[in-house]
Order: structure tokens, then sequence, then C-alpha cells
């Protein structure tokens, strides 16, 4: 929890807040084309000096924790295909 939020709003609005924060990100990132968010793992796995399949692989690693606490019915689902496809394109040169 974030302890700013916290003493502004109160521990359960701010625990609300930050739910739906994070339920509206996963959604967006679901809805986002495979080009783009291969072009975010490219992005992401330079920092971090990992490749693209190594960085993938910690996703999926961390697939439940990256999911809000109460996700859709498919959101699981999804996510788990997204992360599928994107690791089959990481193994294919552009």
């Amino acid at each position: 929890m974030h302890w700013g939020l916290s003493r502004l709003y109160g521990e359960i609005p701010a625990q609300r807040a930050l739910a739906e924060a994070h339920r509206s990100l996963v959604s967006a990132i679901l809805r986002t084309p495979l080009r783009h968010l291969r072009e975010d793992v490219d992005e992401s796995c330079g920092p971090k000096n990992l490749t693209q399949a190594e960085f993938l692989e910690q996703l999926k690693n961390h697939e439940i924790q990256s999911l809000p606490a109460d996700p859709s019915a498919g959101s699981r689902r999804h996510l788990s295909s997204v992360l599928r496809a994107l690791s089959a394109l990481a193994k294919t040169p552009r």
C-alpha cells in the first residue's frame, strides 16, 4: 500500500483506487496490439541486460502476480496467451 495515499485518503479508499488502477492498466495492456507490446518488450529488456526470451520468461514466472486481485474471467487466460505469443515472436527474426 502506498503510505501517502493511505494517509491522505484513508486505507480502504487508497486500496480501492490502487486496485482500480491495476485493473485498468492490465486491461489496457491486453487491448494493446502485439506489435506494440513487442516493441515494449524490446525497450524493457535492454536496460536489464536480458534477451527478449529471458525477459518474457520472467514475466511468465510472475504472471499471477501481474493480475489484479480479482481479475475478470478471461484476463488470466488472455494474459497467458499474450505472453505465449510474444515469446513465440521473440524467437523469430524481425
